[in-house]
């Protein structure tokens, strides 16, 4: 508001002022970092077309870098025999995160394997449908962990479930989990697309029946593989631009 009123009234040529990663709404600098390509093209693309909707191009600044957000990599641990006995879900329990999609998976395919959830619900309520999952033993959840549970509950995971239905500008616990040798099963969604190498680092789903199929794949990658491709991508001793 007013802090970004004041940075554009006192801009005089001589200052370049840089916005870091830009986020869901838009751009204010001319001068922007992104956490992904996607999301560099994204808004871009919104904000050209804000501009030139009446001239039929949607030119992409010169100005913009795309620097993905980086991890103290020595807080992430690959488990030498991890119990792999459930799959884990990590962020806010609502559709927009893919929690419908679970609920499919659960209805339509015979897992045989747990899904633990941690994370807020929307809301702060706990739905019917988690309490009945939970009470059929197809759900447990953890609620919000702090780091050191989320380090062992991601080291431990056969994989981490991201389903989520929106685009995702990055989807740092993805990274997390490749951090811990941990592979990802995902949606097709944003920045998710950059960062997870399908049927190496886990698996890129379009279907629900993906979702179910990769499950029975999953133990066919390499944790030790997965864990080095994270560090040497996302580590705050590896600085990556494109």
């Amino acid at each position: 508001g007013s802090y970004l009123g004041e940075f554009r009234t006192k801009w005089d040529g001589r200052v370049a002022f840089i916005e870091y990663s830009a986020g869901y709404h838009g751009k204010w600098a001319k001068h922007s970092v992104f956490p992904s390509n996607y999301q560099q093209f994204a808004v871009n693309t919104v904000e050209e077309y804000k501009k030139n909707k009446n001239n039929g191009y949607f030119p992409i600044y010169n100005y913009d870098f795309v620097i993905p957000h980086t991890f103290d990599h020595t807080k992430y641990k690959v488990k030498e025999r991890p119990s792999k006995d459930y799959l884990l879900f990590l962020g806010r329990v609502q559709h927009s995160k893919g929690w419908d999609i679970l609920q499919e998976l659960t209805i339509h395919h015979d897992l045989n394997i747990p899904i633990k959830i941690a994370g807020p619900c929307a809301g702060g309520i706990i739905t019917d449908e988690l309490n009945k999952g939970i009470e059929e033993g197809k759900f447990e959840y953890e609620g919000v962990v702090g780091m050191e549970r989320k380090v062992e509950l991601l080291a431990n995971a056969k994989a981490l479930l991201a389903p989520s239905k929106v685009s995702e500008i990055f989807h740092m616990a993805a990274v997390e989990a490749m951090l811990c040798g941990t592979p990802v099963i995902c949606s097709e969604s944003g920045g998710l697309v950059e960062n997870v190498i399908s049927g190496e680092t886990g698996f890129i789903c379009k279907m629900l029946d993906d979702f179910a199929n990769a499950i029975k794949s999953i133990d066919n990658l390499d944790r030790n593989f997965i864990a080095n491709y994270a560090k040497m991508n996302f580590s705050n001793e590896k600085k990556v631009f494109f």
